[in-house]
């Protein structure tokens, strides 16, 4: 009998010590390895949740492997580093929310070098929800959100808040994402800051909005896969990219719901397609800067606006480049399935160097009405 008592106890201790338990930073800014500044005292360990409920700057020393990531109560958190980091969350072996970041929050992950997160470290389906703001920060500071190891499907990534690409992250940004797996709902916001990179992979529902900043002098890249079903914005007022260099669309017959072009630089424009093959885009503003609608070459291309295209500033061009399109009569034609309106700026027609012998034009069919109360109609050079 009293060998049966005690093994019962050392069960008992095993499944005790086993446990999950919150820890809560409690220390000022300093090192993540230092047991004082978590409570209860220790730092967290892969069975563990690491909770920030006040702002604070955090160096992270160490790897770091948690079950869960929380930042609550309109905390500011920085994870900073003297050295690449990856924290690993979701490993705790059982169903988590992995990552957490309430509305009000804010997590800026790299400060000095990068910090990376790794929200789906085991086989286990995990989730990550973000409704206030996670700042992909310096360096190659990024987000994986589904390792090779780890099937997509047990990974549900909601941004609800705001994802923001600082303009000095170098990294992939966010990695191992999908349309089933990472969702950008009505009302999140990805602001991106930082020279070109590799726009993630995922499912941008209506009312959702990417807001293009800081392109200069590198093109960012959409993901050919991904649902488009809000609102892009354009506005890079440092753009000297142009013409090829200068692509919107990830494809030539890509859909995207809503299209804004703001600014493209002093010295910039910006092209949807070379050779449209059949773009769709939902609706089409032209605020500001230059939009080249396409610039095919040897054959008739086209593509459509389901609603509105609209031109308030900026400039329109139909056809901006003319190679070979003496052998297309009509090498560039949009449809618009709505009305053209157009209260100020500037709509070129053919955009034709005078080198080049006659040749292809552009060409519009509207649907809807051609309502024009400003701005100038022109066909150059044909």
């Amino acid at each position: 009998m009293r060998r049966i008592f005690t093994l019962t106890i050392a069960c008992i201790f095993c499944t005790l010590s086993s446990q999950a338990v919150l820890k809560t930073w409690v220390g000022g800014s300093g090192n993540w390895n230092n047991v004082a500044n978590w409570s209860p005292s220790g730092v967290p360990t892969f069975n563990d949740t690491a909770l920030f409920n006040t702002s604070v700057t955090v160096s992270v020393d160490i790897v770091a492997s948690l079950a869960a990531l929380q930042v609550k109560s309109s905390a500011t958190v920085i994870l900073s580093a003297g050295a690449n980091r990856l924290i690993t969350i979701g490993n705790g072996g059982t169903p988590v929310e992995a990552l957490l970041i309430e509305l009000g929050s804010t997590l800026t992950l790299g400060s000095g070098f990068g910090v990376s997160i790794q929200t789906q470290g085991s086989s286990v389906t995990n989730t990550a929800n973000i409704y206030g703001t996670l700042i992909l920060g310096q360096g190659n500071s990024a987000w994986t959100v589904a390792p090779f190891s780890v099937s997509p499907s047990n990974c549900t990534t909601s941004i609800y808040g705001t994802v923001q690409v600082a303009a000095n992250n170098t990294g992939s940004v966010i990695i191992g994402t999908t349309n089933a797996n990472l969702t950008f709902f009505n009302g999140s916001f990805l602001q991106w800051l930082r020279n070109g990179g590799p726009v993630p992979g995922a499912d941008y529902q209506n009312g959702s909005t990417i807001n293009i900043t800081g392109i200069t002098s590198s093109n960012v890249a959409f993901n050919v896969n991904s649902n488009f079903n809000g609102l892009l914005i354009w506005n890079c007022s440092g753009q000297t990219t142009s013409g090829g260099a200068a692509l919107l669309l990830p494809s030539t017959n890509s859909t995207m719901d809503s299209i804004r072009v703001v600014n493209t630089g002093a010295a910039g424009t910006l092209r949807l397609a070379t050779n449209p093959s059949g773009y769709t885009i939902g609706h089409l503003e032209v605020q500001g800067g230059i939009l080249e609608l396409g610039a095919p070459g040897a054959t008739n291309r086209f593509g459509t606006i389901t609603t509105d295209f609209k031109i308030t500033g900026g400039t329109a061009i139909g056809n901006a480049t003319f190679t070979f399109d003496n052998l297309a009569p009509d090498s560039m034609r949009l449809i618009v399935n709505g009305n053209f309106v157009m209260s100020g700026g500037s709509f070129n027609l053919s955009n034709r160097p005078p080198a080049l012998p006659s040749g292809g034009s552009f060409g519009m069919t509207v649907k809807g009405d051609v309502i024009q109360s400003g701005g100038f109609i022109s066909c150059s050079s044909d």
